[in-house]
């Protein structure tokens, strides 16, 4: 049941914390090994856990998560790679621009921009024009984060975008200049 479920995850991300910086495999391996239980309570519980544990060696196990067929699973795998400082794994979290699901997106360009690696400034330069205000403010505040004064030709037509945040975000970079 939906309460039993939650109170597990509680207890292991609780566990999580308080084992943080572990590299110790025999905390590590059980949770990698759960990362294809058929309930995606249980995976998206378990990225979180290893996330808090910050193991390096967890970033290959999570970067086929970003596939998952849930989405909450997805968001917290992309969160969890941040958490890594999975600088690599931009690129592979880049590609999930094109998901259905809005808070997919915006994971995706926080985290890219937060990870700060070039390679993936044209996914963020298409994310400018998202149909969700959420993405297209998250784009642009990466994108400044990555390129700076080289942001500006990808954001200066934001200047009319229909949300205010977004405007107001474009406004305040700009002024810079």
């Amino acid at each position: 049941d939906w309460q039993q479920s939650q109170k597990a995850a509680r207890y292991i991300r609780e566990y999580a914390k308080r084992l943080r910086g572990n590299t110790e495999l025999d905390v590590i391996k059980p949770l990698q090994e759960a990362l294809i239980d058929e309930n995606w309570v249980v995976r998206w519980t378990v990225v979180e856990a290893l996330a808090w544990l910050k193991n390096p060696s967890t970033e290959e196990h999570l970067i086929p998560l970003l596939t998952d067929t849930n989405w909450i699973v997805r968001v917290a795998v992309i969160r969890a790679l941040v958490e890594l400082d999975a600088y690599h794994s931009a690129v592979s979290i880049a590609h999930l621009i094109q998901d259905s699901q809005n808070a997919v997106r915006e994971a995706v360009v926080e985290a890219v921009g937060i990870l700060n690696n070039p390679d993936v400034l044209p996914t963020l330069k298409k994310a400018v024009d998202d149909d969700d205000a959420f993405v297209r403010l998250a784009a642009i505040q990466s994108i400044i984060t990555l390129a700076d004064e080289e942001a500006i030709p990808f954001i200066i037509h934001k200047l009319s975008d229909s949300n205010s945040h977004v405007r107001w975000a474009t406004i305040q970079h700009l002024a810079k200049y």
